[in-house]
């Protein structure tokens, strides 16, 4: 058997998708799933975009994530040869869907887990064409033609057809292939094992230990032969050839050096990423601007400084390697005791260097951070302080940084002293005894020597490591916060397969509201004795507050301003959590939906203060909680619900249209042009229920009008919220 048919006892029916994300995610040691309940049925499989939904969101509660590779047919090999875990969708020759696991890729072969868990070997060839046959379906023919008419002869005809084939295809996109990933909120352990860390760090350590290794036995080569007077072009030839062997030894260390800073800053921009995108909202607002630019600062610098400060390690190992050399030389045990002590004493100095450091950063950072606070209250401070008051903070906060600078100039100072020449000069002290009370050999002397300088090298780079370990720590303290919000992120984990992820547009598929249910039919959110309190506040802003929204209702909220309101609205929405009572939507509490299976259920165009246009173009702002990149319909649903509240002219005016770039440095949007965009996000999101939080009050009348209109005819439910 050839092509799909050699594939099907090794691939997976679509209503076993959980089972081959699972296989998948087991055979790399990524995630516990869940418990098992009711799955959901899948799909149909002609719904490309409801099967990716639901295969993502199985992959949530395998606890791994699937990220989409749309790959053009000319790098499709490339993309199947370069490994997994893959699930790659394919198509039988009955025309059925079909998933394949695919664990690695060796040597144009591929190894799939079948549903037997078993592993099998079929040719890579096999599994591209299952996976593009279809596509090249309608070129074949002609390209047979082709070769008919140039008379190939069959035994090239097949290579020959190959070559056509992707020559007219090459840059067709290929869909259906998902990496099989762990969760950015996952351990560093587990990304680690996953992404090879422990490979790249044992190699690293090898070519740094024989560096060091040759270097040891150049100076044995050099310094015993001029030591003893023998330096001829025969030893001199020998010191050479070592030294040149240790050039391809130090490609070897900064290419794996190189794998490590691209895994690690990987890593840490993804669980950065997912940490500012979960982090609690109160905690935003109790930051200033200050702060929160001081973290992305702190980010960048904690990328570039976590591989230095692994491979600060290394000078333990030179430490190691200098402590055995000294043993070997004219001194002995009394350099290896001199060695033992001097690391104390550079640690100890290190340790106070660090606590200036950690101190000069904190009236660093409050000085950048009361710098942009200022800035950006500038006009109210002109009218708050006098004239000759402007500075007296400033200068206040100068003088303490420049004395925190001056004591740290002077550890650092004492540290690099301390490590560099201070052991330097007790290193040749410690020869001392050995040459008063006999004349050593020459090589035992050249031994000593090279440990010495060895140990020089050492403590020089531990000096710069326990520098970059300082600040490494003091970034990482900056951003500890979105890292522990990433990791919260296991929190919003479904707990049950039941909770289907919900159609796009929300009932009928073409952006339209869903008829309302019959009135005995399950609510679509029930809130009983929902309490909730702000940290910083006694009394609770909510106390045993009841909520019952039906679907295809249209309600209206009204209260008083502080009256909970918008507490509320961020509790049905899945930003917050009540601190007592249940809330359930479609009779599921958050706990089994996930907080991304809630959030997809209930969209919200929160008041104008939480919303924002982000720099880039209008298209994206309209179409970033929908999906990115758009398809045609995306572009042509956005168009039309823009017409429908009014955005036509603006569409118009703007050079690029729906591709004009707005934002702080774009276009600028006014305030009721920038209300009609949050409202229309979040009706583009294909949610079942749509919060509008106070999203009408900067409308005009007429506009008013149209935004209700165009909410009442595309949003399944409505809830508005409003002053009286």
């Amino acid at each position: 058997m050839s092509g799909p048919d050699c594939l099907v006892a090794t691939t997976w029916p679509l209503d076993q998708a959980y089972e081959a994300i699972a296989a998948l995610a087991a055979a790399r040691g990524l995630a516990q799933p869940s418990p098992r309940a009711p799955l959901a049925a899948p799909p149909p499989a002609a719904d490309v975009d409801a099967v990716d939904r639901w295969l993502a969101h199985l992959a949530v509660h395998a606890g791994v994530e699937l990220e989409a590779v749309d790959a053009s047919l000319a790098d499709l090999d490339a993309c199947l040869a370069s490994g997994g875990p893959l699930l790659v969708r394919v198509v039988d020759a009955a025309g059925k869907t079909r998933l394949a696991a695919l664990r690695d890729a060796k040597r144009g072969q591929v190894h799939l887990l079948g549903p037997d868990r078993a592993l099998h070997r079929r040719p890579l060839a096999a599994l591209k064409g299952a996976l593009c046959g279809r596509l090249e379906a309608p070129e074949r023919a002609a390209c047979e033609r082709l070769l008919d008419a140039a008379g190939v002869p069959a035994r090239r005809r097949p290579r020959a057809l190959a070559r056509l084939l992707r020559g007219r295809l090459a840059t067709r996109r290929v869909a259906g292939l998902w990496i099989v990933r762990p969760s950015p909120a996952s351990p560093l352990a587990v990304q680690a094992r996953d992404e090879g860390l422990g490979r790249w760090v044992t190699v690293a350590a090898l070519a740094h230990l024989a560096q060091i290794g040759l270097l040891l036995l150049a100076w044995w080569i050099i310094g015993g032969s001029i030591l003893a007077g023998r330096a001829d072009a025969g030893w001199l030839a020998a010191w050479a050839l070592v030294l040149a062997t240790m050039i391809p030894l130090r490609l070897v260390g900064a290419w794996s050096q190189g794998k490590l800073a691209l895994l690690l800053g990987g890593w840490l921009k993804r669980r950065l990423l997912v940490g500012a995108l979960t982090i609690d909202p109160d905690v935003i607002r109790s930051r200033g601007g200050g702060q929160l630019l001081a973290q992305v600062y702190e980010a960048e610098a904690a990328e570039a400084l976590a591989l230095r400060g692994l491979l600060s390690l290394s000078a333990l190992i030179d430490l190691a390697m200098a402590a055995w050399v000294l043993a070997q030389g004219a001194a002995g045990g009394l350099h290896v005791a001199l060695l033992v002590a001097w690391t104390a004493l550079v640690l100890r100095v290190g340790l106070g260097h660090a606590r200036t450091r950690m101190s000069w950063a904190r009236e660093r950072l409050a000085m950048t951070q009361d710098l942009v606070e200022r800035m950006v209250g500038h006009a109210t401070r002109l009218v708050q302080e006098t004239p000759e008051h402007w500075h007296d903070e400033e200068a206040r906060a100068t003088g303490l940084y420049l004395e925190r600078s001056a004591a740290m100039d002077r550890r650092s100072l004492l540290l690099t002293t301390v490590a560099s020449r201070g052991w330097l000069v007790l290193g040749i002290v410690g020869l001392w005894p050995a040459l008063v009370t006999g004349e050593p050999g020459t090589g035992a002397l050249a031994i000593a020597f090279g440990g010495v300088l060895l140990a020089l090298h050492a403590f020089v780079g531990l000096a710069g490591g326990l520098r970059d370990l300082t600040d490494l720590w003091i970034s990482w303290r900056e951003v500890a916060p979105l890292a522990a919000a990433a990791a919260r992120c296991d929190d919003d984990r479904p707990r049950h397969l039941g909770a289907a992820p919900p159609a796009r547009e929300g009932g009928n598929g073409n952006g339209k509201a869903s008829a309302a249910g019959d009135a005995g039919e399950l609510p679509l959110i029930e809130a009983r004795g929902l309490t909730f309190r702000y940290p910083a506040r006694e009394r609770p802003v909510l106390a045993g507050c009841d909520l019952r929204v039906r679907v295809g209702e249209r309600l209206l909220l009204e209260g008083a301003s502080g009256g909970g309101k918008s507490t509320l609205a961020s509790l049905v929405i899945g930003l917050r959590r009540p601190d007592a009572g249940l809330l359930l939507l479609e009779g599921l509490d958050r706990a089994t939906h996930g907080g991304p299976g809630w959030r997809a259920r209930v969209a919200a165009a929160p008041q104008f203060h939480d919303n924002h246009v982000l720099t880039g173009t209008f298209a994206f702002n309209l179409l970033m909680g929908r999906r990115w990149p758009p398809t045609p319909e995306d572009f042509a649903l956005a168009e039309s619900i823009c017409g429908e509240l009014g955005l036509g002219p603006l569409l118009g005016r703007m050079p690029a249209g729906m591709m004009q770039i707005v934002g702080e440095s774009g276009w600028q949007l006014s305030h009721g042009e920038r209300s009609r965009l949050f409202l229309a996000r979040a009706l583009l999101q294909g949610a079942r229920l749509v919060v509008l939080d106070e999203s009408l009050a900067a409308l005009d009348p007429d506009n008013q009008a149209r935004a209700l209109a165009c909410a009442f005819e595309r949003a399944p439910t409505l809830l508005v919220i409003a002053h009286p």
